[in-house]
């Protein structure tokens, strides 16, 4: 969870560093995934500001008045969005390290799950009925030593 939050500290610094001037605050749409998990809030961080990112380098695109500045703003804002690349590339590898691990753990709770079922249970109805026919016989003995 830290190196998710790290991440989009990283991609904030990017996006902060793609214009130092203010703009006025305005309502932006950000389009979402459809298998994007808006309920894990680290995600649902990290698509805003990679939309944040988007909506900022066209806005200043749109800003520039010659192509020498949009190519210095470009170049500021790729230097910023690479600087995040390991970032995202490392969070990626813990994420599939994580997929990795439950599926790994999956396998064993089923293959646990089968060896009971097919092992366990049924020796232990054999030694259920095993005790049940000695409790039967120490039962008789009992009653003919009482006779």
């Amino acid at each position: 969870m830290e190196r998710s939050s790290e991440t989009a500290g990283r991609l904030e610094s990017a996006a902060l560093a793609l214009r130092t001037t203010e703009l006025p605050a305005e309502t932006r749409s950000v389009d979402v995934p459809r298998d994007a998990s808006l309920a894990d809030p680290a995600e649902a961080r990290f698509l805003l500001y990679v939309g944040l990112f988007d909506a900022l380098a066209d806005r200043v695109l749109s800003e520039a008045s010659s192509d020498e500045e949009r190519e210095a703003e470009l170049r500021r804002a790729l230097a910023a969005a690479l600087s995040a690349g390991s970032a995202l590339k490392f969070e990626r590898h813990e994420r599939q390290s994580r997929s990795d691990q439950n599926e790994m753990i999956a396998r064993a709770r089923a293959r646990e799950i089968a060896m009971t079922e097919r092992w366990m249970v049924p020796r232990l109805r054999e030694d259920i009925d095993a005790y049940r026919r000695r409790i039967a016989s120490l039962r008789r003995l009992i009653e003919e030593r009482v006779r």
